[in-house]
């Protein structure tokens, strides 16, 4: 970062272990965080039938326009199954917390505080996201409120994966694998509640990235009519 704010051209060589390190930020950004979100939006919708029976019948109607192929204009149009995992994503988070470092002074005048350059910010991401004061009724699953962001107070309260220009570098990749693993399962299978699914999820405060413990048991019922 230059004096003056402006952002600082670098050269970089991209060797072998630069190489690895950036491969591995995609496959720990892209898939690991596939998996959690994939499943805390299955859970959500085991415990609301009407949501999930809604997204099922998008499903359908939108794969019928595309020979029952689950391409990447398909998952696009599934504006229901979008909806659900942001609000999956407000409510579980793939991370707890993001952690910044201040660029330039910078004074919160509502706060009277300043920032100086180089202190380490904590945002405490779970924690905003889960916040009656920025969402309504934050404990309940409520897709819906992320239509047309009318219920969202501050876009700064939202940020799953980031924000700015170092966001996730896997977030489109993670959120296309989440969007087409739950239309692909939900063509062919309901989820609901096992007799070992607890329904609030028991998170690991120990760990920045989200963990549950015990897993996410469910049971899946076949939507296909055997003859």
């Amino acid at each position: 970062m230059n004096p003056d704010g402006t952002p600082k051209e670098v050269e970089l060589e991209m060797d072998l272990t630069c190489m690895i390190a950036q491969v591995f930020a995609f496959f720990a950004a892209g898939f690991e965080t596939t998996s959690s979100a994939t499943s805390c939006l299955l859970h959500e919708l085991a415990y609301n039938q009407e949501i999930q029976k809604n997204i099922q019948k998008e499903i359908d109607e939108v794969l019928m326009k595309y020979d029952n192929r689950l391409c990447y204009e398909a998952v696009a149009e599934m504006t229901l199954l979008n909806l659900a995992l942001k609000e999956s994503l407000r409510m579980y988070p793939p991370l707890k917390i993001l952690t910044r470092v201040c660029a330039n002074q910078y004074k919160i005048s509502q706060l009277d505080v300043t920032i100086d350059s180089g202190v380490s910010i904590i945002i405490p991401l779970h924690a905003l996201q889960n916040d009656g004061k920025h969402f309504d009724k934050p404990e309940q699953f409520r897709p819906e409120r992320f239509a047309n962001n009318q219920n969202i107070k501050s876009s700064y309260v939202y940020m799953p994966f980031g924000m700015g220009p170092r966001n996730c570098i896997g977030y489109r990749l993670g959120q296309m694998q989440s969007l087409a693993g739950v239309a692909a399962l939900l063509q062919n299978f309901s989820v609901e509640p096992s007799e070992k699914t607890r329904r609030k999820l028991k998170l690991d405060l120990g760990l920045n990235k989200k963990t549950v413990k015990d897993g996410v048991p469910l049971k899946l019922l076949s939507r296909i009519k055997l003859p």
